[in-house]
């Protein structure tokens, strides 16, 4: 419970926060008004997961059409996918991951780091955290 209100008390995208961001961005201006920037780099991420309000599983097409578009900007993107849906388009995974990253969304969209006050989540323990990461290694493997 303690964690929970210390993360709702440190979440800064609450109202309360708004002099503390405001002032820290005229600080980032300030900081970076004489440098010279050469060239912005960005990521481009994707969690492909099921979502609890409408359960895709199946997210085949959006995955083959987002990486054709990457592929005619000539762009890579990191697609982070969750473990109990890679066996289902593993075929389009093992193609996108050829010319893109991929990273693991956890298992089932567990929680891995700390409760937040939104969540009623528990976090995993580390044995339940290796157990589900050797298990989305193995559906990688054997498809």
């Amino acid at each position: 419970m303690l964690q929970k209100i210390k993360s709702l008390v440190f979440d800064r995208r609450f109202p309360y926060f708004l002099l503390y961001n405001y002032l820290n961005s005229i600080k980032i201006k300030k900081d970076t008004k004489h440098k010279q920037i050469r060239e912005l780099k960005i990521s481009l991420t994707f969690d492909i997961e099921r979502l609890p309000t409408n359960n895709i599983e199946n997210p085949k097409s959006f995955l083959e059409n987002i990486s054709e578009i990457l592929d005619q900007k000539k762009v890579k993107g990191t697609f982070f996918i969750e473990g109990s849906i890679m066996g289902k388009f593993s075929e389009t995974i093992r193609i996108i991951g050829n010319r893109n990253e991929l990273g693991l969304h956890g298992f089932r969209h567990e929680l891995w780091g700390n409760e937040k006050w939104w969540n009623n989540k528990k976090p995993l323990n580390y044995k339940k955290k290796v157990y589900l990461i050797d298990k989305c290694l193995k559906i990688l493997e054997d498809n």
